[in-house]
């Protein structure tokens, strides 16, 4: 999941190099409709790195998304390259131009959930297991 959230971060093409693999898991990284989405944006912007932890292992990237006139709609990745859990937040304020209002009601979505997380303010933090990510779909 990490490596693939990074080159949909990046608006990376998305080759695949090698046999798909019969795993149900894999597969369902490989076809995830709304990770996807954020590598398939038709703004085709790349990810720019929010924060970094001291150590770097905990990163927070952030790209502008497509949306509908007077909205703001932004990817956001939490990226966790410790061996260990690190609980990873972002401010709002420090996605600059991504979001409309860092002030105001920020609706957040994670895509490999598919799950509603629903409406912030300010931040928002998570834990992150080791070597994982957790990529949001912030709406406004």
């Amino acid at each position: 999941r990490a490596h693939f959230s990074m080159w949909c971060m990046l608006a990376a093409p998305l080759w695949i190099g090698v046999p798909l693999p019969a795993d149900p898991a894999a597969m369902d990284i490989f076809l995830h409709k709304e990770v996807i989405s954020v590598n398939q944006d038709p703004l085709g912007l790349m990810a720019t790195r929010v924060s970094s932890s001291d150590d770097g292992h905990a990163t927070v990237w952030a790209k502008k998304l497509a949306s509908p006139a007077g909205a703001a709609s932004a990817a956001v990745a939490l990226f966790n390259t410790a061996t260990t859990p690190q609980n990873i937040s972002v401010s709002f304020q420090d996605l600059g131009d991504v979001i409309i209002n860092p002030f105001s009601v920020v609706n957040l979505r994670d895509l490999w959930l598919s799950k509603d997380l629903g409406p912030w303010r300010k931040s928002y933090s998570q834990m992150v297991p080791p070597h994982g990510v957790v990529l949001l779909r912030l709406s406004q």
